[in-house]
């Protein structure tokens, strides 16, 4: 969702698309790019895409390519800096910054393990200052998700300068609130941390999408089986909202992405896989 009424979609095909006042408009000629997300102004957005990752207009018109490979980037809080993920391929990832001009590129993370079930790369803290992301524990053989084994994926926060690397809970995709509290995926359900890992709470169990905070910093949302999960964080349970049409069970889907919030906070736009 833009700073403004409109919404930024994967409309299937490797193609991007924006919906706004009823209408849906493809872009064009954005074809290969995915992981799309606005800039804080919403006058650009960035994106990976099979050339690596770019900066565009919301036109589709690309501005420039900013890294030669990575997945889920991030805008920083001031619009000037993009975080992104790299797949070693065969290796160990990476978590990387850099400038929006292109300029300024740094690995804080070299060796990072990552598995097929990591659908959300590095958020920023509110401030700027740390990001928080996923990573395996341990070693898993190819193609084995870590996350289904018992401690085997945590969350992570560092410093953008590379430093005070720590990991502040077992669990993967987090989202950092404007109050500077991590919400996450854990094998119970969804977690409220702090940023230094203290004061661990589970506040819904049963998601099935990464959670992902309200503007204001006041409620946790998050895909259920056949609803959606709204939680405030000093509330104990969550609140199902609206009727979602159940998941398939005809074959494997990916799991849906964070629901995402209007900027006014009073709507949440949902993807759901449906047979």
């Amino acid at each position: 969702w833009s700073p403004g009424p409109k919404i930024l979609l994967d409309a299937g095909n490797a193609n991007l698309a924006i919906s706004g006042g009823g209408a849906t408009r493809r872009l064009f000629p954005p074809s290969g790019f995915e992981n799309p997300v606005w800039a804080p102004s919403g006058r650009l957005l960035g994106a990976s895409s099979d050339k690596g990752v770019v900066v565009a207009f919301p036109t589709g018109k690309p501005l420039r390519r900013v890294a030669r490979s990575g997945d889920f980037p991030r805008w920083s809080p001031t619009g000037s800096t993009l975080a992104f993920q790299t797949f070693g391929s065969p290796g160990p990832g990476a978590i990387c910054t850099v400038g929006m001009d292109g300029r300024r590129n740094r690995q804080l993370v070299t060796t990072l393990r990552l598995g097929p079930d990591f659908d959300r790369g590095p958020v920023w803290s509110p401030d700027g200052r740390r990001l928080a992301f996923g990573a395996c524990l341990r070693r898993v053989p190819e193609g084995q998700e870590c996350g289904g084994l018992r401690r085997g994926i945590g969350v992570f926060t560092i410093r953008v300068d590379g430093t005070g690397r720590r990991r502040v809970a077992y669990g993967s995709c987090p989202d950092w609130s404007p109050g500077r509290r991590i919400a996450l995926s854990t094998d119970m359900g969804i977690a409220l941390v702090n940023g230094d890992g203290s004061g661990r709470r589970i506040v819904t169990s049963r998601p099935v999408s990464c959670p992902v905070w309200s503007p204001n910093g006041r409620s946790v949302a998050a895909e259920g089986a056949r609803s959606l999960l709204v939680v405030a964080s000093g509330a104990r349970r969550a609140r199902r909202v609206g009727k979602l049409p159940a998941l398939p069970t005809c074959c494997d889907y990916p799991h849906p992405p964070a629901p995402a919030w209007s900027p006014d906070g009073t709507q949440i736009a949902v993807v759901r896989a449906v047979e």
